[in-house]
């Protein structure tokens, strides 16, 4: 009956720690894309919760990509500016 006991309780062990385990991934990837929380995404589903936040849309690159494309506007406009005064 021991034997019994002691291995459910390393099984309850190990499932706890890989739950442990996928929650900070998860949290940790999604940190990265810039979400926060999604611990218990991790900690609840697994592997489906880690696949769920790595396809998740990467907001730090959204944000990066259009600053980006507001300078270009502005240079545009500028270098237009620029034109028209040399041209008229």
């Amino acid at each position: 009956m021991k034997i019994i006991v002691m291995y459910v309780l390393l099984v309850f062990l190990v499932v706890i720690i890989h739950a442990v385990i996928m929650g900070v991934l998860c949290k940790q990837l999604a940190a990265k894309k810039g979400y926060n929380g999604y611990f218990w995404i991790g900690f609840l589903l697994g592997m489906l919760g880690l696949m769920y936040v790595a396809f998740l849309p990467d907001l730090k690159m959204r944000k990066y990509l259009h600053m980006c494309s507001m300078k270009m506007q502005i240079m545009e406009e500028r270098l237009n500016d620029v034109e028209n005064m040399l041209n008229g």
